[in-house]
């Protein structure tokens, strides 16, 4: 077993009652009757050791393993788990941490975003507050562009992280709403963060530092293009989570709450500071743009 993400990576004891976790990775569809087999949670500073028994699992969905447990009596300080599937052992050291502080959520209702569009129409499309939507003209021409930056919208917020906060700890939550005629196959949407200096007069700034990438084929992360998940005929909600600690960025990916997937990254750069970000370009060759309709809304959590 592996596992690469433990979610959510702050659990707050303010929060009364059961908390659900999920540990993200492989070979997590474990056999917990069996005497080889255990997840315990243990404290990086003390060494104690907590046995977790109600855990949920699925062999269709090997990479997650989820379970509940009330905190209140846990002490605060960095966890990690140890699972056993069978006698083997996972070796990674991710971590996550409990404290009885309240989750520094900022307020983003008043945040105001600029819009930049170019060649062409994406009238409907607007950033207000902790809100950004994409919604291009149904069938507007657009002609035949030589490259993506020529036709496409960048709707970009204020800075929502300061030099010195963006390159602290942080957690940045964004969930997407997505119909059924949402997406053209030959055009692309990317949504997350970008790092200050970024302009919104430069529609070159349609590229983020960190988030989610998706077009007609599929949800990728981004700076990487690593495939997720097929996007063909999706309908339904996409969770990105974009969290950093230290000197790694982790992009957690949530489709339709059954499919998980996760990749870090090291921060070879400091930020400036962060802004939010959603940005869509036309593909190649593209005469028209169908009716592409993405609703993000944004969450931060200062660590």
């Amino acid at each position: 077993p592996r596992v690469d993400v433990i979610f959510p990576k702050i659990l707050s004891k303010q929060i009364t009652g059961v908390q659900y976790m999920s540990l993200i990775g492989i070979n997590l569809f474990v056999n917990i009757t069996s005497p080889t087999t255990s997840v315990t949670m243990i404290n990086t500073s003390t060494n104690q050791e907590y046995l977790i028994s109600n855990i949920q699992v699925s062999q269709t969905n090997q990479q997650i393993l989820s379970f509940g447990l009330d905190f209140v009596n846990i002490p605060d300080g960095t966890y990690r788990f140890r699972v056993i599937n069978n006698g083997l052992q996972n070796i990674d050291t991710t971590t996550f941490t409990i404290n009885n502080a309240v989750l520094n959520v900022t307020d983003l209702s008043t945040l105001t975003w600029t819009k930049n569009v170019a060649n062409g129409t994406f009238a409907s499309s607007f950033g207000q507050g902790n809100t950004a939507f994409r919604d291009s003209n149904s069938n507007s021409s657009v002609g035949s562009f030589s490259s993506r930056t020529e036709r496409g919208l960048l709707l970009l917020s204020d800075e929502v992280l300061t030099n010195q906060e963006a390159n602290g700890d942080w957690w940045i939550e964004i969930e997407s709403s997505i119909p059924a005629v949402g997406l053209d196959y030959f055009g692309d949407t990317y949504i997350g963060i970008t790092d200050s200096s970024s302009s919104s007069s430069s529609i070159q700034s349609l590229l983020p530092s960190y988030g989610l990438f998706v077009w007609g084929n599929g949800f990728s992360y981004y700076p990487n293009q690593v495939v997720i998940s097929s996007a063909r005929n999706f309908s339904g909600t996409v969770k990105t989570h974009i969290i950093k600690q230290g000197s790694l960025v982790t992009v957690l990916v949530i489709i339709n709450n059954t499919i998980y997937r996760s990749v870090t990254f090291s921060i070879i750069t400091q930020f400036t500071g962060i802004k939010l970000m959603l940005a869509s370009a036309v593909g190649l060759q593209r005469t028209y743009d169908n009716n592409w309709k993405i609703n993000s809304v944004f969450k931060l959590i200062k660590l």
